[in-house]
This record gives structure tokens, C-alpha cells and sequence, in this order.
């Protein structure tokens, strides 16, 4: 099975139908001769959306960086979700936000922001500044939280920590497995339609502009706390914990200030289930030659999403 789709649909992770008519799934089964399974699969019975909230509360956005103006405010307004108000340190870059996306507040203080009651607080904030925000948020807040969370695993757990002393409901943003294509890959798996498991690879050679994210010269680790730690929890969500992990992340000489670019892992699953990754996010030839391959194989069958 093969299916395609465009990376703005993977950043807002909506999908039009007509996005999934236009796939290709000749493959999804590849063999007839398996007793029970079918030679075609309607598409339009497989889920390709998150269930929608009936009654959704008014997203308080902490921070207006890149990733706000690019991915969630466009998100939000696809999917008709109410953006109350937005924060960011630099208060002109608050306003041009609110202007460019309708927003009806631009708060003055992090005190006056978390004051709103009934709401989502989306913090999408540097690494190192997450925890003191989290710290005042109200108590039994809801929160989604912008990866990774914390810099490292001590002020992950400090942030964990908080979140349970204040009873928070919080979530970190892993939007690959919540992304389209992935929630149809996903839908396959369950049903066992490509049986059991066997070999996961990911194959990413594409191009991200780190000089969008000056922040991330301060950071010690990048590549696998901001960018790969997305096909980490996709693999997660598929296959649960691995027994352990072999990884290296190196930087790239066109971004000599920014630490660890590209990254390759392979996951242990025991003698089963092959896991690999290679991810090299600093392609610079042209689109052409890019590739976002996610392959998972099982016995009966085989996904592979190409993304982008």
C-alpha cells in the first residue's frame, strides 16, 4: 500500500477525502491467496480523522514563534477551533499574529494569559522555558505542551512532576501519529490486515530550514528532541516500548552553530521486528530528489507512506 499526501496536510493533520480518493492502494493486500483476505480496501472505511470535540474550548496560545504562525494557527483554523488569545515575549510579534489570524486578545503578561478559565493553553515555547511557564498555569489546566519536554530527562521529570501536583491534563505535541496518513496506516495495523509485524524502517532526506529556529543554538541536543522525536513516537505508537536503543546524531557543516542535524537509530524489538531510522534533515538539492519514506511490513502485507 502506498499512500501520498501533501506536507502541509501532515502539519495541520486534517484530511480532505479527496486527498485519501487519490491515493494509491493497489498493494494493501498483496496477495490473494491468503485466505480471508480481500483484494481491494475502500478507503472511506478506514479513519482518517481525530474525533472532532462537540463542544471545543478557546485555545490560549503561549508563544508566537515559527511553528505557531506556520502550523498551529493554520491548523486550528481548518479544523474551526476558537483561538482567545495569544502571549509572546516579544509583544509586536503577538500582535501581527493576532492581526494576520483574526485573534480577538493579545495579552499583556503570562498572569493575565493564565487567568482565562475554561480554555486550552497551547505552550509552544523553547525547551529551557517550558517548566516555569507550566509552573503557573492554574491548578486542573489543560495543556498541550510543545515538544520536547524539557531539555533533558531531569527537567523532563521536573515538568511531570508538576503536571501531577497540579492535576493538569496535559499532553505533549506528537502530531505525526495523529497526522492523516499515519491514522490510516494505523487503522490497517489494527484491523491485522498486514499481520504481524516484522520490519519498521523510516527514511527521511529532506531539507528543514534551522535558521527559521535561532533558539536552537542555545540547545545541546536538537535533531532528536526537536525534529526526529516525532518518527520516535510514531514507532511507539505502533510497536510500544523497545527493549533499547543505538543512535548517533551528528551536525551538518552548513549549520555549524546548531548541534546534531541528522540522526541514525535502530530500535530493539527483539528478534521479530527489524526498526531502523536514517534521517538526514539537511538535504539541500532540490525537491526532486527528496524522500519521507515510513515503511511498515508485517506478514500478509506492507505500509508505506510517503510524505511531502
Amino acid at each position: 500500500m502506498e499512500l501520498k499526501h501533501d506536507s502541509a496536510i501532515l502539519d495541520s493533520a486534517i484530511l480532505d477525502s479527496a486527498i485519501l480518493d487519490s491515493a494509491i492502494l493497489d498493494s494493501a493486500i498483496p496477495d490473494s491467496a491468503i485466505p480471508g483476505c480481500p483484494m481491494t480496501l475502500d478507503p472511506s472505511t478506514l479513519q482518517q480523522r481525530w474525533p472532532v470535540p462537540s463542544d471545543p474550548r478557546p485555545i490560549v496560545i503561549l508563544g508566537t514563534g515559527d511553528i505557531v504562525r506556520n502550523a498551529h494557527l493554520p491548523a486550528y483554523a481548518m479544523a474551526g477551533l476558537p483561538v482567545a488569545g495569544v502571549l509572546d515575549i516579544l509583544p509586536q510579534r503577538s500582535r501581527e499574529v493576532a492581526e494576520q489570524f483574526g485573534i480577538p486578545r493579545v495579552f499583556d503578561s503570562i498572569e493575565e494569559a493564565v487567568a482565562e478559565k475554561a480554555v486550552v493553553f497551547d505552550v509552544a515555547v523553547p525547551p529551557d522555558h517550558l517548566l516555569a511557564i507550566v509552573r503557573q498555569l492554574p491548578e486542573r489546566a489543560v495543556v498541550l505542551m510543545q515538544k520536547p519536554m524539557g531539555t533533558d530527562l531531569a527537567s523532563a521529570r521536573q515538568i511531570a512532576e508538576v503536571c501531577r501536583e497540579k492535576q493538569l491534563v496535559a499532553a505533549v505535541n506528537f502530531q505525526l501519529r495523529f497526522s492523516p496518513v499515519m491514522l490510516v496506516a494505523a487503522d490497517l495495523i489494527r484491523r491485522g490486515l498486514i499481520g504481524p509485524i516484522t520490519d519498521v524502517e523510516v527514511h527521511m532526506n529532506y531539507y528543514v530550514p534551522w535558521e527559521l529556529f535561532p533558539f536552537l543554538k542555545q540547545q545541546k541536543r536538537v535533531d532528536m528532541l526537536i525534529a526526529s522525536i516525532h518518527h520516535f513516537d510514531l514507532i511507539r505508537s505502533i510497536l510500544g516500548e523497545p527493549e533499547g536503543v543505538y543512535a548517533r546524531s551528528i551536525p551538518h557543516p552548513k549549520y555549524p552553530d546548531i548541534e546534531a542535524t541528522r540522526t541514525s537509530a535502530i530500535l530493539d524489538y527483539g528478534m521479530q521486528t527489524r526498526c531502523c531510522l536514517s534521517l538526514n534533515n539537511c538535504w539541500s538539492f532540490g525537491r526532486k530528489h527528496q524522500t519521507c519514506t515510513i515503511r511498515v511490513e508485517g506478514l500478509k502485507g506492507a505500509v508505506v507512506a510517503n510524505l511531502g
